[in-house]
Order: structure tokens, then sequence, then C-alpha cells
């Protein structure tokens, strides 16, 4: 039997120290203590590569890889090439796990002779935190491949929780069997939704535990909460290769429904948390030019016409009023709103 019965992946690229730390020693401290911890350095110019080797010197189960910046998608693949475990989860440099977190989900899956564990996550601001669940409070089970497919459109259900890499412990050899790996064409915002696309496709058994295991924690300065216009767009390429793949394979009758939804998600993302920033640094003229362009891609048109718009809330339907009416001044104001709630968080 495998000696290392969990790997952890770790993509690490200009973390704060204070937070890798965390995130190391939180994989540290497992207690199941047959476990292999990657720390993949992707060319972070800061300290990060010289933190990793400390704790690498400290606990042999830490490896640790040194690479040229790539991207997030080709640090967890660096990662995955290496892995001995018998299954593995990513975490991300500025997230940690509770200390069971590895021992559960790993007995979870043996026990219920399932490919995947999914748990749920929390996200830590700096002074509150807050649950994003997977699925419903009792544990669930999806014993057949057309249930796992029900998974994989809920990847796209933003109310789903289950489109990040993370928050999961899945089975080496399926992986490996499917050649499951993130694809390096695809950047920031996307690679975990066509991650899980490929991951459920196969899929004949999975396991939901309603714990709070992964903590995402709120870090302003990360990638994911600077905004990037061009991300945006890369999003949204992200959302038309789901889209075509969707159409060349078998997927759930929600699949497309779900995917269109998931675009009117985008559309006000990328109005408050992107273009419309306060921290943005484009003028309100150029603003208003760069998001008009954007509700011109055939996909956000086929969104704003054809979606059903289940699940929205009445701010998320007042967002989409002042969008599909060309209220930016409103908008750039809830995108203000918004930056404020989260700093105060």
């Amino acid at each position: 039997m495998n000696e290392i019965k969990v790997s952890v992946i770790v993509p690490i690229y200009k973390v704060p120290e204070r937070f890798l730390r965390q995130c190391i020693e939180s994989l540290t401290g497992q207690t199941l203590r047959e476990i292999e911890i990657i720390l993949v350095d992707d060319g972070s110019p800061d300290r990060c590569g010289e933190i990793c080797d400390e704790y690498a010197e400290k606990d042999r189960r830490i490896k640790v890889i040194h690479k040229k910046n790539e991207g997030l998608a080709a640090a967890r693949n660096s990662g995955f090439d290496i892995i001995a475990g018998d299954a593995m989860m990513f975490v991300d440099g500025d997230d940690y796990l509770d200390t069971q977190t590895c021992e559960v989900a790993y007995r979870t899956m043996i026990e219920k002779n399932v490919q995947a564990v999914l748990f749920n996550q929390k996200n830590v601001y700096s002074s509150s935190s807050l649950c994003s669940p997977v699925g419903k409070n009792p544990p669930e089970a999806f014993n057949t491949n057309l249930e796992c497919r029900e998974l994989q459109a809920r990847v796209l259900d933003f109310n789903g929780c289950i489109a990040t890499a993370t928050s999961k412990l899945v089975k080496v050899n399926y992986l490996r069997k499917y050649n499951i790996r993130h694809n390096t064409d695809l950047r920031q915002g996307v690679e975990g939704f066509i991650f899980n696309i490929y991951l459920f496709e196969h899929m004949k058994a999975a396991y939901y535990l309603p714990d709070q295991f992964y903590n995402y924690v709120y870090n302003e300065t990360s990638i994911t909460h600077t905004p990037n216009i061009e991300n945006n767009i890369l999003i949204i390429k992200g959302l038309e290769y789901i889209d075509n793949y969707g159409k060349q394979h078998p997927v759930s009758e929600n699949f497309r429904k779900n995917l269109l939804n998931r675009v009117l998600y985008c559309m006000i993302t990328t109005a408050i948390q992107g273009c419309f920033n306060p921290i943005n640094s484009m003028s309100f003229r150029e603003q208003r030019i760069w998001y008009s362009n954007y509700l011109k891609i055939p996909l956000v048109q086929d969104a704003m016409k054809n979606a059903d718009r289940e699940g929205l809330n009445f701010q998320r339907r007042l967002m989409l009023f002042l969008i599909e009416n060309r209220c930016y001044r409103c908008l750039r104001f809830f995108a203000w709103l918004r930056r404020m709630q989260l700093s105060n968080r």
C-alpha cells in the first residue's frame, strides 16, 4: 500500500509572508501524517521561494519546485507531475486548511469508495468569515456518472460553489486515467472552471461533506482581487470554450442553462469589480467605451437575451437592469460601494 495517502499541491506567486507561513503550517500540522506537500514557487520575485526552502529543510514531507513564472495552471500541473499520493488536493498559497481536513476527507474517500470528496469553503475576511457551501447541509452522495455530470453542470452555477480547483480531494489514478490536467492556454479566472468540467465528465462516484475545511483568505493584493479588465475578457473566452466543449461532449440538460446564467454573473462582476472599480486607472469615458464593447460579445448578448436569471437576488437583478439600460454612472457608484464594503469586512 502507498505510504503517501494524500498529496497537497500549493502554487505560490507573490504571496504575503504571513499568509504563506499560515498555509504551509496548516499542512504540516495535519492530523493525517502520511501526506506530501508540493510547494510550487512559480518564479515569485520575492522571498516566497526562500520561505518554501526553509520549511522543506524542517520537514521531509515537503518538496519544493522552483520554476519560471508561467501562471497558475502550469504551476498546478508541475506539482501534479511529481506527486506520489493515492489522492491529491490543491491549496492556494494564501489559503489554509483545518487540521483534520486530509484525515477526514481521505477516510471518507476510502469508506465510501468514491473518486472525489467535496467539502465547504469558508471565506475569511479581516474581521469576519462566511461559509460558501458546495451543497445542502446533510452529506450528499453521487453514485452514478449521470449524477456526477449534474455536478459538472453545477460548476457553472454561481450558487454551486464548486468551480474552484480547491475544496476537494480526488483520486490520483482517476486523474491519470483520463489525463485530467489544467488547461494552460486559459488563464486567471477560468482554469478552475475548465478543470472541474474535465473532472466530473467521467466520474462515477463522489461524496460531499458539509464541513468547512478550506479557508479562503481574502487578500486584496492577490490577482483575484486586483482589477484587470484583460482577465475579464479571458474569463468570457473561457466560458466560450466551455460552451463549445458542452456541444461536443455528453453533458446534462442543465449545462447550458447554467452557463448562460453564469455569464450574467460575469457581466456584473466585470462591471463592479473590474471595469468600473474605483482603482481602475481608466477614465470614465474609457470605461464606458470598453464596457459597451464587452456587451457586444456574442456569448454575452446570448446570455442577456436567453438566460432564465434563475437564482438572481434583487441586488443582481438591479445590476442587470442598470447594465441593460447603460446606466454606467450608477454602476460606477455601486462599484465604489462594493469596494468600501470589502475593505471593511
